[in-house]
């Protein structure tokens, strides 16, 4: 994302190992560490070095949504790179029931009738989804600054506005 960021005009910084002003929001835990609704700044240092396995990017949802559309509409990599990528395979997730399917890096979830692919995740402190809809062309990114967020309802929540909006629209062009 960084690289590619840096090519296109319009994006904010997104950094990999941020800058030691950089000021970012602070993060809350409830249920990964186990002990209770805590604030997780104090602990941002291992934090964030933990969290360089899992990609470790700062960024905004904005730039977030920008990526994955980009990622999911064959702007990055080759149509079949992304079609290795596509390669589903069922793998059950207890964490994300709706999952329907895991590639390489990327998942497939059923969510409200519409199949959506993109990805998840959680540290303490911060979580995410992004998820792009292949079929209807939009793309949706939830960050948190609290790790236990339910993901996929707001996603579901988030969703059923896009496509009201989207089905408003083509009935104004029809």
């Amino acid at each position: 994302m960084l690289g590619w960021g840096v090519k296109n005009e319009g994006l904010s910084p997104s950094f990999l190992d941020g800058p030691p002003d950089l000021t970012i929001a602070n993060g809350y835990d409830e249920t990964v560490l186990h002990l209770g609704r805590r604030n997780m700044t104090g602990l941002r240092r291992s934090l964030v070095s933990g969290a360089f396995s899992a990609g470790g990017i700062l960024s905004t949802s904005e730039d977030v949504a920008t990526f994955v559309h980009s990622l999911f509409t064959g702007e990055i990599v080759t149509p079949s790179t992304l079609a290795q990528m596509e390669t589903w395979v069922e793998v059950p997730d207890e964490n994300t029931p709706l999952q329907v399917g895991y590639g390489l890096g990327v998942r497939r979830l059923a969510v409200g009738g519409e199949e959506v692919v993109g990805h998840t995740g959680a540290i303490p402190g911060y979580a995410g989804i992004a998820m792009h809809s292949e079929d209807k062309g939009y793309t949706i990114v939830i960050l948190s600054n609290l790790s236990t967020i339910e993901d996929t309802r707001v996603l579901a929540d988030l969703q059923d506005v896009v496509l009201r909006m989207i089905e408003a629209t083509e009935h104004q062009l029809s």
